[in-house]
């Protein structure tokens, strides 16, 4: 049975589908195969419409912020998912579901663009600051991407300073960078 995240390759997909041609059905393919039956109703209606170049990788998709209400508000006044995704040539289901579960939790639904870019700096902190993140981290159950928001700081700074308080306390976060060693 194939695994979730797995890759089918060009054949694997047109091999599944010509079962399905010659009278097959999706579920008794899943059954057989460990295709899943979703995954192969998506791969014959994007081959029915665009044949074997629909079957091709799709590059990935950035949406904006506003495309993503406009389709999370649809679903919310009765669209489902799976006319959604056809209106908006959306991949696959699971992404809106994904945009629809951050709204309703109250979380904005940014547009994640190139995170490299535009990943936080690291910027100058004392003892007592790093103290303080440490422990509004552990008291938030280890939410970093939160602390990172909170305090202004990056991702690696928290995650460094939280390993080295949990392995040597507070005076492992002392920033010893440039001072000679004892003995």
């Amino acid at each position: 049975m194939a695994h979730k995240g797995y890759r089918y390759t060009l054949d694997e997909k047109l091999r599944y589908i010509k079962l399905v041609k010659k009278g097959a059905t999706t579920i008794a393919v899943e059954k057989e195969y460990g295709v899943d039956h979703h995954n192969l109703n998506r791969w014959l209606e994007r081959y029915d419409e665009h044949g074997v170049d629909g079957l091709l990788p799709r590059p990935v998709k950035r949406y904006s912020t506003e495309f993503k209400m406009l389709v999370v508000k649809k679903h919310l006044e009765g669209a489902s998912l799976g006319q959604l995704r056809q209106d908006y040539d959306i991949s696959n289901e699971g992404v809106i579901q994904r945009w629809v579960n951050l709204y309703s939790d109250g979380k904005r639904l940014k547009n994640k663009g190139n995170k490299k870019a535009k990943g936080k700096q690291s910027r100058k902190t004392t003892l007592a600051e790093r103290l303080e993140i440490v422990n509004w981290t552990i008291d938030n159950h280890y939410n970093y991407n939160l602390a990172v928001e909170h305090f202004n700081v990056s991702y690696t700074q928290v995650y460094s300073w939280v390993r080295k308080f949990s392995d040597g306390g507070k005076t492992a976060l002392v920033d010893r960078r440039g001072k000679r060693k004892n003995g």
